[in-house]
This record gives structure tokens, C-alpha cells and sequence, in this order.
């Protein structure tokens, strides 16, 4: 074989490596942006059936039930620990320590987290526990002092992902209230829950901010 036909054989190789790289990275990019746009509408019930799981609360363990409470808080868990960069949680009430542990553990990854609570609501026995957790780890919060009740209850993962609906964020509620809870990331609805958390947020100043 002579050295142009040694040459010209190397050339082929070498181009075919790289423009399989390139089609090799093409595709991941396709695959990654397929899996990250997956649509996610997921609706979670709550009724007094959920109070029949209170006894394998402490074990974190689902039952059968099809509305098993225990469940339904592992799910709603799973979506905060999806958080990558950020998470937004604006809530009239959360005394629910697996939750605010979840939040936690979020801030621990580097997560930004910014939480408004109701100030009432946050200043009762229950409501202390977590706004003591967020202090320890150092997160701060925001609450709204207002004569009216500061009544949202939604929580916005990394910009993309809403969970919302008439769910307080404790125990009770999970347990034996009837509530619900919506999952989405469909754009038109998270936007605006978006924007209404930005307003929220920079109306309150550093009086309202606790660390």
C-alpha cells in the first residue's frame, strides 16, 4: 500500500469517527430534549378514605388503597427532590415535616429556595417545626403579613414543574381531609403560577424575611 493510499485510508477512518461522534451527540440531544419535554398531568385525591393510612404513616410504607395517603406524599416528594436549580413554594400552611425535610434536602443539593408562607399560619405551634428546619439549614423565607389570608398552596420545580391545589401541606390534609393536588408542567398553566410567585415575592420586603 503506498503512503497516499495509507493517507487517504486514515482520512476516511478519521472522518467516519468523527461524524459518527456527531451523530452519536445529535442523537443524545434529541433523546435528552425528548425525555425532558414528556408531558406530566397527574392528579392526586385526598379524602377521608386517606385517614385508614394513618397507621403505616411512620413506616413510609404505600398500602393497596388507590388513594393510599402515604403514597400520594411519596409522590409529591419525589417531585421536590427533582429539583435541579430551583424550587418556589408559596403555601398558606405547612407543618408537614417530610415535606419540609424534602426542602431541606433540596437547599443541601444547592437548589435556590425561596418559601412564602402565611405569617399567622406560620407562626402557630405546628407551623414553627419546619420554619425551625429552614433556620437550621439556612434557608430563608418570606411571610406575608396581610388581614387577609395569604390562601395559595402551590410549589414551582426548577420554573417548569406546578403542583397545586386546595391541599395544605400537613398531615391532616394529608390524612383525612378532602383536597386534591394537581402535576404539570404544561407551559400555559405553569407561567402564570410563575409570575404570580415573582409578584408575591418582591412585594414583600426584609421585614417580611426571615433567616
Amino acid at each position: 500500500m503506498t503512503i497516499n493510499n495509507v493517507v487517504k485510508t486514515t482520512a476516511i477512518i478519521v472522518t467516519g469517527a468523527v461524524v459518527s461522534e456527531f451523530v452519536w451527540q445529535l442523537y443524545k440531544r434529541h433523546r435528552d430534549a425528548a425525555k425532558s419535554e414528556t408531558a406530566v398531568h397527574e392528579v392526586l385525591f385526598f379524602s377521608e378514605e386517606s385517614a385508614l393510612c394513618r397507621p403505616h404513616v411512620n413506616t413510609r410504607i404505600p398500602c393497596r388503597k388507590p388513594n393510599c395517603a402515604v403514597a400520594a406524599l411519596q409522590r409529591i416528594i419525589a417531585h421536590l427532590n427533582s429539583s435541579k436549580k430551583t424550587l418556589d413554594i408559596c403555601v398558606y400552611l405547612m407543618t408537614c415535616e417530610d415535606l419540609a425535610r424534602a426542602v431541606v434536602n433540596a437547599h443541601k443539593r444547592n437548589v435556590t429556595i425561596r418559601i412564602i408562607l402565611d405569617a399567622t399560619m406560620a407562626e402557630n405551634n405546628g407551623g414553627r417545626n419546619p420554619i425551625l428546619m429552614f433556620h437550621k439549614a439556612g434557608i430563608s423565607l418570606r411571610l406575608k403579613r396581610s388581614p387577609y389570608m395569604m390562601h395559595h398552596k402551590f410549589a414551582i420545580v426548577d420554573g417548569s414543574l406546578l403542583l397545586t391545589g386546595s391541599l395544605n401541606w400537613t398531615m391532616q390534609a394529608l390524612n383525612g381531609n378532602f383536597d386534591n393536588m394537581i402535576v404539570t408542567n404544561e407551559k400555559k398553566i405553569v407561567e402564570p403560577f410563575v409570575r404570580e410567585f415573582s409578584k408575591i415575592w418582591l412585594s414583600l420586603n426584609a421585614n417580611n424575611e426571615k433567616n
